[in-house]
Protein backbone atom coordinates (compact mmCIF):
# COMPACT_ATOMS: atom_id res chain seq x y z
CA UNK A 1 0.00 0.00 0.00
CA UNK A 2 1.71 3.74 -0.77
CA UNK A 3 1.93 6.09 1.73
CA UNK A 4 -0.57 8.25 -0.06
CA UNK A 5 -3.38 5.61 -0.36
CA UNK A 6 -2.64 4.80 4.11
CA UNK A 7 -3.28 8.74 4.77
CA UNK A 8 -6.87 8.45 2.90
CA UNK A 9 -7.02 5.39 4.47
CA UNK A 10 -6.81 6.68 7.72
CA UNK A 11 -8.62 9.59 6.76
CA UNK A 12 -11.99 7.75 6.09
CA UNK A 13 -11.63 4.18 7.74
CA UNK A 14 -13.64 5.74 10.96
CA UNK A 15 -17.00 7.44 8.97
CA UNK A 16 -20.29 6.61 8.72
CA UNK A 17 -21.80 6.62 5.64
CA UNK A 18 -25.30 8.29 6.15
CA UNK A 19 -28.58 7.06 5.97
CA UNK A 20 -31.49 8.78 4.44
CA UNK A 21 -33.81 10.10 7.20
CA UNK A 22 -37.38 8.30 5.63
CA UNK A 23 -35.24 5.26 6.14
CA UNK A 24 -33.74 5.76 9.53
CA UNK A 25 -37.34 7.03 11.11
CA UNK A 26 -39.05 3.40 9.39
CA UNK A 27 -36.24 1.29 11.30
CA UNK A 28 -36.92 3.23 14.11
CA UNK A 29 -40.70 3.40 14.64
CA UNK A 30 -40.51 -0.55 13.54
CA UNK A 31 -38.23 -1.40 16.48
CA UNK A 32 -40.54 0.50 18.78
CA UNK A 33 -43.59 -1.89 17.88
CA UNK A 34 -44.54 -4.63 20.30
CA UNK A 35 -43.27 -7.62 17.68
CA UNK A 36 -40.48 -6.62 15.18
CA UNK A 37 -41.00 -7.47 11.72
CA UNK A 38 -37.28 -8.11 11.03
CA UNK A 39 -38.11 -8.82 7.39
CA UNK A 40 -39.58 -5.30 7.00
CA UNK A 41 -36.72 -4.16 8.28
CA UNK A 42 -34.32 -5.94 6.06
CA UNK A 43 -35.88 -4.65 3.11
CA UNK A 44 -35.40 -1.22 4.20
CA UNK A 45 -32.38 -1.26 5.55
CA UNK A 46 -31.49 -2.80 2.08
CA UNK A 47 -32.75 0.76 0.04
CA UNK A 48 -29.96 2.84 2.44
CA UNK A 49 -26.05 2.17 2.36
CA UNK A 50 -25.31 3.88 5.52
CA UNK A 51 -27.78 1.78 7.17
CA UNK A 52 -26.67 -1.64 5.74
CA UNK A 53 -22.99 -1.10 6.29
CA UNK A 54 -23.43 0.14 10.17
CA UNK A 55 -25.13 -3.45 10.38
CA UNK A 56 -22.47 -5.52 8.55
CA UNK A 57 -19.87 -3.20 10.59
CA UNK A 58 -21.17 -4.13 14.06
CA UNK A 59 -22.07 -8.05 13.24
CA UNK A 60 -18.32 -8.16 12.68
CA UNK A 61 -17.37 -6.22 16.51
CA UNK A 62 -19.78 -8.48 18.13
CA UNK A 63 -18.24 -11.93 16.08
CA UNK A 64 -14.67 -10.31 16.98
CA UNK A 65 -15.05 -12.19 20.49
CA UNK A 66 -16.25 -15.03 18.95
CA UNK A 67 -16.14 -17.53 16.23
CA UNK A 68 -16.97 -15.35 12.65
CA UNK A 69 -19.92 -16.75 10.55
CA UNK A 70 -20.16 -15.60 6.80
CA UNK A 71 -22.68 -13.07 6.18
CA UNK A 72 -24.02 -12.99 2.78
CA UNK A 73 -26.98 -11.16 2.51
CA UNK A 74 -28.47 -7.91 4.59
CA UNK A 75 -32.14 -10.37 6.02
CA UNK A 76 -29.15 -12.84 7.14
CA UNK A 77 -27.31 -9.85 8.94
CA UNK A 78 -30.01 -9.06 10.80
CA UNK A 79 -31.31 -12.07 11.88
CA UNK A 80 -28.14 -12.41 13.16
CA UNK A 81 -27.59 -9.52 14.95
CA UNK A 82 -30.80 -10.22 17.02
CA UNK A 83 -34.00 -8.14 18.37
CA UNK A 84 -32.18 -5.92 20.97
CA UNK A 85 -28.99 -4.66 18.63
CA UNK A 86 -31.62 -4.14 15.99
CA UNK A 87 -33.31 -1.79 18.51
CA UNK A 88 -30.46 0.40 18.55
CA UNK A 89 -29.25 -0.28 14.80
CA UNK A 90 -30.67 3.28 13.59
CA UNK A 91 -29.67 5.36 16.69
CA UNK A 92 -27.63 8.19 16.22
CA UNK A 93 -26.50 7.58 12.49
CA UNK A 94 -26.11 10.59 10.54
CA UNK A 95 -28.07 11.42 7.63
CA UNK A 96 -27.18 13.18 4.65
CA UNK A 97 -28.83 16.82 5.81
CA UNK A 98 -26.44 16.57 8.61
CA UNK A 99 -23.61 15.77 6.68
CA UNK A 100 -23.18 18.50 4.07
CA UNK A 101 -25.12 21.52 3.54
CA UNK A 102 -23.78 21.30 -0.25
CA UNK A 103 -26.58 20.45 -3.02
CA UNK A 104 -23.65 18.86 -4.87
CA UNK A 105 -22.79 16.34 -2.36
CA UNK A 106 -26.30 15.68 -2.22
CA UNK A 107 -26.80 14.76 -5.46
CA UNK A 108 -24.22 12.68 -6.10
CA UNK A 109 -24.34 10.66 -2.95
CA UNK A 110 -28.33 10.02 -3.58
CA UNK A 111 -27.21 9.62 -7.51
CA UNK A 112 -24.68 6.87 -6.44
CA UNK A 113 -27.01 5.41 -3.74
CA UNK A 114 -30.17 4.91 -6.43
CA UNK A 115 -27.55 3.81 -8.89
CA UNK A 116 -25.84 1.21 -6.38
CA UNK A 117 -29.49 -0.12 -5.61
CA UNK A 118 -30.07 -0.56 -9.39
CA UNK A 119 -27.30 -2.39 -10.08
CA UNK A 120 -28.15 -4.65 -7.29
CA UNK A 121 -31.50 -5.30 -7.52
CA UNK A 122 -30.13 -6.66 -11.22
CA UNK A 123 -27.76 -8.86 -10.14
CA UNK A 124 -30.38 -10.53 -7.81
CA UNK A 125 -32.93 -10.76 -10.42
CA UNK A 126 -30.03 -12.72 -12.60
CA UNK A 127 -29.40 -14.47 -9.60
CA UNK A 128 -32.81 -16.18 -9.42
CA UNK A 129 -33.13 -16.17 -13.24
CA UNK A 130 -30.25 -18.86 -13.71
CA UNK A 131 -31.08 -20.36 -9.45
CA UNK A 132 -27.72 -18.63 -8.06
CA UNK A 133 -26.82 -20.55 -4.63
CA UNK A 134 -27.48 -16.84 -3.13
CA UNK A 135 -29.16 -14.32 -4.89
CA UNK A 136 -29.03 -11.89 -1.76
CA UNK A 137 -25.48 -12.41 -1.84
CA UNK A 138 -25.30 -10.83 -5.44
CA UNK A 139 -27.00 -8.37 -4.11
CA UNK A 140 -25.12 -7.22 -1.12
CA UNK A 141 -22.17 -7.28 -3.26
CA UNK A 142 -23.49 -5.56 -5.57
CA UNK A 143 -25.17 -2.93 -3.78
CA UNK A 144 -21.64 -1.96 -1.46
CA UNK A 145 -18.94 -1.23 -4.90
CA UNK A 146 -20.03 2.23 -5.15
CA UNK A 147 -18.96 2.41 -1.17
CA UNK A 148 -15.61 3.98 -2.04
CA UNK A 149 -16.97 6.83 -4.37
CA UNK A 150 -19.22 7.48 -1.43
CA UNK A 151 -17.32 8.21 1.27
CA UNK A 152 -14.86 10.16 -0.69
CA UNK A 153 -17.80 12.48 -1.62
CA UNK A 154 -18.40 13.31 2.16
CA UNK A 155 -14.88 13.17 3.17
CA UNK A 156 -13.74 15.61 0.42
CA UNK A 157 -16.33 16.37 -2.25
CA UNK A 158 -13.84 19.12 -3.76
CA UNK A 159 -11.25 16.20 -5.09
CA UNK A 160 -14.65 14.16 -6.01
CA UNK A 161 -15.49 17.19 -8.55
CA UNK A 162 -11.90 17.57 -9.71
CA UNK A 163 -11.81 14.26 -10.81
CA UNK A 164 -15.40 14.11 -12.61
CA UNK A 165 -14.25 17.83 -14.45
CA UNK A 166 -11.00 15.64 -15.34
CA UNK A 167 -13.22 13.11 -16.73
CA UNK A 168 -16.18 15.40 -18.49
CA UNK A 169 -13.49 17.97 -19.83
CA UNK A 170 -10.35 16.79 -20.62
CA UNK A 171 -12.00 13.19 -21.40
CA UNK A 172 -9.54 10.81 -19.27
CA UNK A 173 -10.24 7.58 -18.36
CA UNK A 174 -12.10 7.22 -14.95
CA UNK A 175 -9.58 5.19 -13.32
CA UNK A 176 -6.70 7.33 -14.57
CA UNK A 177 -7.91 10.79 -13.20
CA UNK A 178 -8.11 9.23 -9.45
CA UNK A 179 -4.92 8.08 -9.63
CA UNK A 180 -3.81 11.32 -11.20
CA UNK A 181 -6.12 13.26 -8.60
CA UNK A 182 -5.75 11.28 -5.22
CA UNK A 183 -2.49 8.49 -5.78
CA UNK A 184 -4.54 5.92 -6.01
CA UNK A 185 -7.50 4.23 -7.62
CA UNK A 186 -10.88 4.51 -5.63
CA UNK A 187 -11.17 0.98 -6.34
CA UNK A 188 -7.86 0.21 -4.05
CA UNK A 189 -9.41 2.31 -1.13
CA UNK A 190 -12.76 0.00 -1.16
CA UNK A 191 -10.26 -2.62 -0.83
CA UNK A 192 -8.54 -1.82 2.05
CA UNK A 193 -12.00 -0.49 3.83
CA UNK A 194 -13.43 -4.55 2.66
CA UNK A 195 -10.18 -5.61 4.42
CA UNK A 196 -10.41 -3.60 7.51
CA UNK A 197 -14.22 -3.60 8.00
CA UNK A 198 -14.41 -8.02 6.72
CA UNK A 199 -17.06 -7.00 4.56
CA UNK A 200 -18.98 -9.73 2.64
CA UNK A 201 -16.53 -12.32 0.82
CA UNK A 202 -17.76 -11.89 -2.81
CA UNK A 203 -17.60 -8.08 -3.01
CA UNK A 204 -14.01 -7.99 -1.25
CA UNK A 205 -13.70 -10.54 -4.48
CA UNK A 206 -15.46 -8.29 -6.48
CA UNK A 207 -12.51 -6.26 -6.42
CA UNK A 208 -9.98 -7.63 -7.74
CA UNK A 209 -10.05 -7.35 -11.46
CA UNK A 210 -8.41 -10.98 -11.81
CA UNK A 211 -11.67 -12.28 -10.35
CA UNK A 212 -13.43 -11.67 -13.51
CA UNK A 213 -12.77 -15.15 -14.36
CA UNK A 214 -15.21 -16.61 -12.51
CA UNK A 215 -19.11 -16.08 -12.92
CA UNK A 216 -20.92 -14.60 -9.84
CA UNK A 217 -17.87 -11.84 -9.60
CA UNK A 218 -18.17 -11.02 -13.27
CA UNK A 219 -22.37 -10.95 -12.56
CA UNK A 220 -21.36 -7.94 -10.20
CA UNK A 221 -19.00 -6.35 -12.60
CA UNK A 222 -21.90 -6.13 -15.21
CA UNK A 223 -24.31 -5.02 -12.78
CA UNK A 224 -22.22 -2.04 -11.43
CA UNK A 225 -21.49 -1.43 -15.26
CA UNK A 226 -24.69 -1.37 -16.43
CA UNK A 227 -26.39 0.79 -13.28
CA UNK A 228 -23.46 3.11 -14.87
CA UNK A 229 -23.76 3.27 -18.63
CA UNK A 230 -27.96 3.50 -18.50
CA UNK A 231 -27.38 6.62 -16.29
CA UNK A 232 -26.01 8.57 -19.99
CA UNK A 233 -27.76 6.46 -22.64
CA UNK A 234 -30.25 3.18 -22.33
CA UNK A 235 -29.37 2.86 -26.12
CA UNK A 236 -25.53 3.58 -26.56
CA UNK A 237 -22.84 1.15 -27.68
CA UNK A 238 -21.69 0.93 -24.31
CA UNK A 239 -25.04 0.10 -23.04
CA UNK A 240 -25.47 -2.47 -25.79
CA UNK A 241 -22.26 -3.85 -25.42
CA UNK A 242 -22.60 -4.48 -21.95
CA UNK A 243 -26.36 -6.10 -22.25
CA UNK A 244 -24.51 -8.26 -24.92
CA UNK A 245 -21.68 -9.57 -21.99
CA UNK A 246 -24.84 -10.21 -20.18
CA UNK A 247 -26.72 -12.36 -22.09
CA UNK A 248 -23.63 -14.13 -22.53
CA UNK A 249 -23.09 -14.65 -18.66
CA UNK A 250 -26.60 -15.89 -18.35
CA UNK A 251 -26.50 -17.80 -21.34
CA UNK A 252 -29.62 -16.26 -22.65
CA UNK A 253 -31.12 -15.14 -26.03
CA UNK A 254 -30.07 -11.02 -26.51
CA UNK A 255 -33.64 -10.18 -26.77
CA UNK A 256 -35.39 -11.86 -23.73
CA UNK A 257 -32.16 -10.48 -21.52
CA UNK A 258 -32.65 -6.88 -22.73
CA UNK A 259 -36.60 -7.36 -21.74
CA UNK A 260 -35.71 -8.37 -18.59
CA UNK A 261 -33.14 -5.74 -17.74
CA UNK A 262 -35.80 -2.97 -18.50
CA UNK A 263 -38.45 -4.49 -16.63
CA UNK A 264 -35.89 -4.69 -13.59
CA UNK A 265 -34.66 -0.83 -14.03
CA UNK A 266 -38.74 -0.17 -13.76
CA UNK A 267 -39.17 -1.97 -10.87
CA UNK A 268 -35.90 -0.65 -9.27
CA UNK A 269 -37.36 2.58 -10.20
CA UNK A 270 -40.42 2.23 -8.44
CA UNK A 271 -38.46 0.58 -5.02
CA UNK A 272 -36.17 3.75 -5.03
CA UNK A 273 -39.11 6.76 -5.50
CA UNK A 274 -37.78 7.88 -1.99
CA UNK A 275 -34.79 9.15 -3.52
CA UNK A 276 -35.42 12.29 -5.34
CA UNK A 277 -33.71 12.39 -8.39
CA UNK A 278 -34.27 10.82 -11.59
CA UNK A 279 -33.97 7.30 -12.31
CA UNK A 280 -32.22 5.92 -15.35
CA UNK A 281 -35.13 4.21 -16.14
CA UNK A 282 -37.37 7.22 -17.32
CA UNK A 283 -34.82 7.29 -20.14
CA UNK A 284 -36.38 4.11 -21.56
CA UNK A 285 -38.92 6.03 -23.35
CA UNK A 286 -36.36 7.80 -25.01
CA UNK A 287 -36.21 6.94 -28.93
CA UNK A 288 -33.53 3.58 -29.59
CA UNK A 289 -30.95 4.84 -32.56
CA UNK A 290 -28.36 2.60 -34.75
CA UNK A 291 -24.96 2.10 -34.17
CA UNK A 292 -22.07 0.70 -35.70
CA UNK A 293 -22.58 -2.57 -36.70
CA UNK A 294 -19.13 -3.67 -36.52
CA UNK A 295 -18.52 -3.25 -32.76
CA UNK A 296 -18.95 -7.06 -31.25
CA UNK A 297 -18.06 -6.89 -27.76
CA UNK A 298 -17.13 -4.76 -24.73
CA UNK A 299 -13.84 -5.17 -23.93
CA UNK A 300 -12.68 -1.55 -23.49
CA UNK A 301 -16.02 -0.79 -21.22
CA UNK A 302 -13.88 0.79 -18.58
CA UNK A 303 -13.93 1.38 -14.74
CA UNK A 304 -17.17 3.07 -15.27
CA UNK A 305 -18.93 1.34 -16.95
CA UNK A 306 -18.29 3.60 -20.33
CA UNK A 307 -16.64 2.72 -24.03
CA UNK A 308 -13.21 2.93 -23.41
CA UNK A 309 -13.42 4.64 -27.09
CA UNK A 310 -14.45 8.04 -24.91
CA UNK A 311 -10.94 8.33 -24.06
CA UNK A 312 -8.97 7.14 -26.77
CA UNK A 313 -8.40 10.64 -27.72
CA UNK A 314 -8.19 12.35 -24.48
CA UNK A 315 -4.38 14.14 -24.73
CA UNK A 316 -3.70 12.60 -21.74
CA UNK A 317 -1.07 10.12 -20.58
CA UNK A 318 -0.70 8.93 -17.20
CA UNK A 319 2.84 10.75 -16.02
CA UNK A 320 5.87 8.49 -14.36
CA UNK A 321 6.90 9.04 -11.54
CA UNK A 322 10.68 7.57 -11.47
CA UNK A 323 11.56 8.64 -7.63
CA UNK A 324 8.59 5.97 -7.08
CA UNK A 325 10.08 3.70 -9.65
CA UNK A 326 13.44 3.87 -7.93
CA UNK A 327 11.91 3.28 -4.36
CA UNK A 328 10.08 0.26 -5.48
CA UNK A 329 13.24 -1.09 -7.31
CA UNK A 330 15.39 -0.10 -3.80
CA UNK A 331 12.94 -2.04 -1.92
CA UNK A 332 13.45 -5.47 -4.12
CA UNK A 333 16.94 -4.97 -4.10
CA UNK A 334 18.03 -4.17 -0.85
CA UNK A 335 15.31 -6.75 0.67
CA UNK A 336 16.13 -10.40 1.01
CA UNK A 337 13.23 -12.98 1.25
CA UNK A 338 10.49 -10.66 0.38
CA UNK A 339 7.03 -13.29 0.33
CA UNK A 340 6.82 -13.57 -3.62
CA UNK A 341 3.15 -11.69 -3.06
CA UNK A 342 4.99 -8.63 -2.02
CA UNK A 343 7.67 -8.99 -4.74
CA UNK A 344 4.77 -9.09 -7.51
CA UNK A 345 2.90 -6.33 -5.94
CA UNK A 346 5.89 -3.85 -5.86
CA UNK A 347 7.37 -4.72 -9.40
CA UNK A 348 3.21 -3.77 -10.32
CA UNK A 349 2.98 -0.63 -8.80
CA UNK A 350 6.64 0.37 -10.17
CA UNK A 351 5.23 -0.43 -13.33
CA UNK A 352 1.92 1.39 -12.99
CA UNK A 353 2.58 3.94 -11.05
CA UNK A 354 5.97 4.33 -11.52
CA UNK A 355 6.60 4.11 -15.38
CA UNK A 356 2.96 5.24 -16.07
CA UNK A 357 2.28 1.95 -17.85
CA UNK A 358 -1.87 2.08 -18.01
CA UNK A 359 -2.49 -1.96 -17.45
CA UNK A 360 -0.39 -4.63 -15.61
CA UNK A 361 -0.69 -7.98 -15.72
CA UNK A 362 0.86 -10.82 -13.77
CA UNK A 363 -0.26 -14.08 -14.62
CA UNK A 364 0.79 -17.78 -13.93
CA UNK A 365 1.69 -21.15 -15.82
CA UNK A 366 -1.54 -23.61 -15.73
CA UNK A 367 -0.24 -26.94 -14.50
CA UNK A 368 -0.68 -28.37 -17.46
CA UNK A 369 1.90 -25.63 -19.35
CA UNK A 370 -0.93 -24.69 -22.00
CA UNK A 371 -2.06 -21.38 -20.68
CA UNK A 372 -1.19 -18.69 -18.48
CA UNK A 373 -3.81 -16.82 -16.47
CA UNK A 374 -3.99 -13.46 -15.05
CA UNK A 375 -3.27 -13.58 -10.96
CA UNK A 376 -2.83 -10.23 -10.51
CA UNK A 377 -4.34 -6.65 -12.29
CA UNK A 378 -3.60 -3.03 -12.34
CA UNK A 379 -5.27 -0.53 -14.03
CA UNK A 380 -8.26 -1.95 -15.79
CA UNK A 381 -10.75 -1.91 -12.65
CA UNK A 382 -14.18 -3.50 -13.65
CA UNK A 383 -13.27 -3.84 -16.96
CA UNK A 384 -14.49 -7.48 -17.44
CA UNK A 385 -13.31 -8.22 -21.17
CA UNK A 386 -9.27 -7.45 -20.22
CA UNK A 387 -9.55 -8.87 -16.40
CA UNK A 388 -10.16 -12.24 -18.21
CA UNK A 389 -6.83 -12.10 -19.37
CA UNK A 390 -5.07 -15.43 -20.66
CA UNK A 391 -2.64 -16.26 -23.25
CA UNK A 392 -2.91 -20.11 -25.12
CA UNK A 393 0.11 -21.80 -25.58
CA UNK A 394 -0.60 -23.72 -28.57
CA UNK A 395 3.42 -24.93 -29.97
CA UNK A 396 5.24 -22.79 -32.18
CA UNK A 397 3.00 -20.03 -30.91
CA UNK A 398 5.31 -16.46 -29.86
CA UNK A 399 4.34 -16.72 -25.84
CA UNK A 400 5.20 -21.02 -25.93
CA UNK A 401 8.98 -20.48 -27.14
CA UNK A 402 9.19 -17.62 -24.56
CA UNK A 403 8.33 -19.57 -21.58
CA UNK A 404 11.19 -21.60 -22.18
CA UNK A 405 13.17 -19.05 -20.28
CA UNK A 406 13.19 -15.60 -19.06
CA UNK A 407 12.92 -13.07 -22.07
CA UNK A 408 11.46 -9.69 -22.57
CA UNK A 409 9.89 -8.71 -25.53
CA UNK A 410 8.44 -5.01 -26.36
CA UNK A 411 5.96 -5.56 -29.45
CA UNK A 412 5.18 -2.64 -31.85
CA UNK A 413 5.40 -1.66 -35.08
CA UNK A 414 8.82 -2.58 -35.82
CA UNK A 415 8.69 -5.85 -35.35
CA UNK A 416 4.64 -6.42 -35.54
CA UNK A 417 5.03 -7.94 -38.93
CA UNK A 418 7.69 -10.54 -37.73
CA UNK A 419 6.22 -11.34 -34.10
CA UNK A 420 2.06 -10.82 -35.52
CA UNK A 421 1.75 -14.00 -36.76
CA UNK A 422 3.16 -15.78 -33.73
CA UNK A 423 0.24 -14.59 -31.17
CA UNK A 424 -3.09 -15.36 -30.81
CA UNK A 425 -5.53 -14.13 -32.58
CA UNK A 426 -7.47 -14.55 -29.06
CA UNK A 427 -5.32 -12.59 -27.07
CA UNK A 428 -5.11 -9.64 -29.33
CA UNK A 429 -8.29 -9.12 -29.57
CA UNK A 430 -8.72 -9.73 -25.74
CA UNK A 431 -6.02 -6.80 -24.95
CA UNK A 432 -7.11 -4.48 -27.89
CA UNK A 433 -3.67 -3.25 -28.11
CA UNK A 434 -1.05 -4.06 -30.83
CA UNK A 435 1.40 -2.20 -28.82
CA UNK A 436 2.94 -3.80 -25.38
CA UNK A 437 5.88 -4.85 -23.54
CA UNK A 438 6.14 -8.88 -22.25
CA UNK A 439 8.42 -10.67 -19.59
CA UNK A 440 8.80 -14.26 -18.83
CA UNK A 441 9.60 -15.73 -15.57
CA UNK A 442 11.94 -19.16 -15.55
CA UNK A 443 13.01 -19.36 -12.19
CA UNK A 444 15.40 -22.19 -11.57
CA UNK A 445 14.81 -23.81 -14.49
CA UNK A 446 10.92 -23.95 -14.41
CA UNK A 447 8.58 -21.51 -16.28
CA UNK A 448 6.45 -19.43 -13.74
CA UNK A 449 4.41 -16.84 -15.44
CA UNK A 450 4.99 -13.36 -17.01
CA UNK A 451 4.44 -9.55 -16.72
CA UNK A 452 2.06 -7.74 -19.66
CA UNK A 453 1.81 -4.09 -19.72
CA UNK A 454 0.21 -1.69 -22.03
CA UNK A 455 -0.41 2.28 -22.57
CA UNK A 456 -3.94 1.69 -24.20
CA UNK A 457 -4.83 5.07 -25.53
CA UNK A 458 -3.80 5.92 -28.95
CA UNK A 459 -1.67 9.42 -27.71
CA UNK A 460 0.13 7.47 -25.03
CA UNK A 461 2.88 5.42 -26.53
CA UNK A 462 5.50 2.96 -25.09
CA UNK A 463 8.71 4.57 -24.93
CA UNK A 464 12.58 3.19 -24.82
CA UNK A 465 13.36 4.51 -21.37
CA UNK A 466 10.19 3.08 -19.93
CA UNK A 467 11.21 -0.72 -21.96
CA UNK A 468 14.60 0.09 -20.23
CA UNK A 469 13.94 0.17 -16.81
CA UNK A 470 10.82 -2.50 -17.31
CA UNK A 471 13.60 -4.94 -18.15
CA UNK A 472 15.89 -3.87 -15.09
CA UNK A 473 12.76 -4.32 -12.98
CA UNK A 474 11.78 -7.90 -14.44
CA UNK A 475 15.91 -8.32 -13.69
CA UNK A 476 15.33 -7.61 -10.08
CA UNK A 477 12.17 -9.38 -9.72
CA UNK A 478 14.04 -12.49 -10.92
CA UNK A 479 16.79 -12.08 -8.35
CA UNK A 480 14.35 -11.94 -5.25
CA UNK A 481 12.05 -15.11 -6.67
CA UNK A 482 15.42 -17.09 -6.92
CA UNK A 483 16.30 -16.47 -3.49
CA UNK A 484 13.03 -17.41 -2.33
CA UNK A 485 11.96 -20.41 -4.43
CA UNK A 486 14.49 -23.17 -4.28
CA UNK A 487 11.89 -25.72 -5.27
CA UNK A 488 9.28 -23.57 -6.81
CA UNK A 489 5.60 -24.37 -6.95
CA UNK A 490 2.17 -23.16 -7.83
CA UNK A 491 1.21 -23.12 -3.98
CA UNK A 492 3.72 -20.53 -3.02
CA UNK A 493 2.50 -17.74 -5.26
CA UNK A 494 -0.84 -18.05 -3.72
Amino acid sequence: MNDTLLKWLHAVRDIELPGIKLNIDKVTNLTHRPEIDMVEISNITELDIGLSLRLIRRINRIQSHGGRSRINSISQAIMMFGMEQVRTLPNKLPTLDSIKDNPKVTYHYLRLLKQSYHAAYQARQWGRLIHDEDPNELFLATFLRNMGHMLLWIHDPDVMLQIEEMIADQGIDPVEAQHVTLGFSINELSKELAKLWNLPSLFRESLYPENANHRRVLMVVLAVQLSRSCERDWYSRDTRLIEDDIADVLHKERNETVSMIHLNAVQAARITTFIRIPHPAVRLIYPAYEIDPNVTHSTQISADGSDNSRYQDALFCLNPQLPFFARQLRKLSSSKNLPMKIVIQTAMQAMHDGLGLNRVVFGLITNNKKQIKARSVIGSDNDPGFNQFSINLPPGSLFERMMSGSNTLWIDEHNREKYGPLIPESFLHKVGNNGFFVSTLHIHGRAVGLFYADRHTQHCHLDERSYRLFKRLIKQVINNLEQIMEEPSQEEVV
